[in-house]
């Protein structure tokens, strides 16, 4: 609808993406990514640098594809940053979703192509595996989900088996105020990365596909997993996953990662490896920040806090999803979380980050 309430009169693709172009030119806040549309189950139809035009000289199959995801979707949903970020709706909103969807490779969407059609092999694998799963809305502020039983007790089994030679304790991406404090000072655990394509199965591989799966991101946008281990009082204080430039300005590596802010972390899909017990356990993933909280006094306590906080008990084979940035690209600060010390002497919490 345009600003008079009128239906906007939409004859063919190229007009509805010029609509587009032309209605967000103005409006956007923030110009960082060029924007996509996606039907409400995630798969992109089309963004704003996709290349129709050569298209448009001959019969052709992928026009028509467009032409008919527009028509048959009910609801059309447009990221300003170009990716897809699945909408909270509400807390304790629960919807099931097909993992068989795999987005295309970055390369393609990089130069603005038309990706997540089911039918188009190019996003297939030949022995990808039709599962699904029930992603349940724990937090609309930040954006938070629940995905109960994603990773099984083998893969779970797997992956701290490979992991444990190699652990460490944990660095830290210190911002420039921080210099001259220690790593410990904010994380105290011990973690170490593995690389997919070196383990001696294809167990890590498949759930790097599942996990793109599951939030509908190229797989090739993901870094290598970090699996973590938390021993008794063990934590990570809080922090962002996103990198603010500012905070980072003498950090020439960090800046050069991040393109000085034009790239960032998107989304985090936390994977929990082993259970925690329930009572006085401790272990918790902490969003001090839940439902708009202002600025926490401390960073460190999962204890004493003015407002209401969320906490996600470990629970194996669980992961959650929660996003850093919001849909127009910009840095969300209320995903503010950290990992509450392990207060039960007889566990270990074990964990993974994939970003």
């Amino acid at each position: 609808n345009n600003n008079n309430n009128n239906n906007i009169q939409i004859d063919s693709v190229p007009s509805f993406q010029k609509y587009l172009r032309d209605y967000l030119q103005s409006r956007r806040q923030y110009h960082g990514q060029p924007w996509a549309i996606f039907d409400k189950m995630g798969r992109k139809i089309f963004a704003e640098t996709t290349d129709i035009s050569p298209l448009l000289s001959q019969s052709s199959n992928l026009l028509r594809r467009i032409q008919t995801q527009i028509i048959r979707s009910n609801i059309l949903l447009l990221m300003e940053g170009g990716q897809w970020i699945w909408p909270g709706v509400r807390e304790g909103f629960i919807r099931t979703i097909h993992l068989q969807y795999l987005p295309a490779s970055a390369t393609t969407a990089a130069k603005g192509g038309l990706t997540g059609s089911t039918s188009n092999t190019n996003t297939k694998t030949q022995n990808q595996k039709h599962t699904q799963v029930t992603l349940e809305t724990l937090s609309l502020h930040p954006l938070v989900f629940s995905v109960q039983g994603f990773l099984s007790e083998h893969e779970c089994d797997f992956i701290q088996t490979q992991a444990t030679p190699t652990l460490q304790y944990s660095k830290v991406t210190l911002k420039d105020a921080d210099q001259d404090k220690k790593d410990s000072e904010f994380r105290t655990s011990q973690s170490t990365f593995l690389v997919s394509k070196h383990q001696p199965s294809s167990i890590l591989t498949d759930i790097d596909d599942r996990t793109a799966s599951l939030v509908r991101i190229p797989v090739n946008h993901q870094e290598h997993v970090q699996v973590l281990r938390y021993g008794h009082l063990e934590k990570y204080d809080a922090h962002h996953d996103y990198f603010d430039p500012a905070h980072y300005q003498n950090d020439a590596q960090t800046l050069t990662h991040i393109q000085n802010g034009a790239r960032n972390r998107l989304a985090t899909v936390f994977w929990y490896l082993s259970d925690i017990p329930t009572n006085g356990g401790g272990g918790e993933t902490i969003f001090p920040r839940y439902n708009k909280a202002p600025v926490p006094t401390s960073y460190s306590d999962c204890t004493k806090h003015p407002y209401p906080v969320l906490k996600v008990k470990p629970q194996r084979g669980k992961v959650i999803v929660f996003y850093s940035l919001q849909a127009d690209g910009k840095p969300d600060p209320y995903s503010l979380h950290g990992a509450c010390p392990v207060l039960d002497p007889n566990s270990v919490k074990w964990a993974a980050n994939k970003w």
